[in-house]
């Protein structure tokens, strides 16, 4: 006071201090689990699932960030060992997308980006294709076969036409045989 009192010190309060932002968060893995092929992405890969499961490690209860070509596109808390699961709040367009994830810690200092993890998403249907000829190279009677015609040659030549870089499928009464 005025008179030069001084009183007694008040309770502590205490505050940590933290300028370190955490360390660069991951993404270990992109599950599509929607449609006719269903499994682990790879970065780079194609899928038609407008929301895969992504996964990845931060920060021990961190709040992860997923961005799309810069686009924030969902948040998810870490959790006491760092692992994360989210599934984009909205679906997923055609086209590319670089996915990469931030993590925020309690002070709310910001991680580096995680390596980008790019996907290709088509919702186009694959094209049908179609079988121009089959070719009997075996026997007796050789040449074109006939849709329902009978043939001795065990593997026949079969041509047809489908499009540039997908990947035709050769079914026998809905068993594969080959690609």
């Amino acid at each position: 006071d005025a008179a030069g009192n001084e009183s007694q010190a008040s309770d502590a309060y205490e505050v940590i201090i933290d300028l370190t932002g955490p360390s660069k968060p991951s993404i270990t893995s992109v599950i599509d689990d929607e449609g006719a092929v269903k499994g682990q992405l790879n970065s780079g890969d194609f899928t038609d699932d407008l929301k895969p499961e992504i996964s990845g490690k931060a920060e021990a209860n961190s709040v992860v960030t997923l961005w799309d070509n810069g686009v924030k596109i969902g948040q998810v808390l870490a959790d006491g060992n760092g692992d994360w699961t989210l599934t984009p709040d909205n679906a997923l367009t055609s086209g590319g997308h670089a996915l990469h994830v931030t993590a925020t810690d309690a002070a709310g200092n910001t991680s580096e980006s995680s390596d980008v993890f790019d996907l290709n998403v088509s919702t186009v249907p694959a094209t049908k294709p179609s079988i121009t000829s089959v070719r009997d190279d075996v026997g007796e009677f050789l040449g074109i076969l006939m849709s329902g015609g009978t043939t001795d040659d065990a593997r026949p030549t079969i041509n047809g036409k489908g499009v540039a870089g997908e990947t035709i499928g050769i079914l026998v009464d809905g068993v594969s045989v080959g690609n």
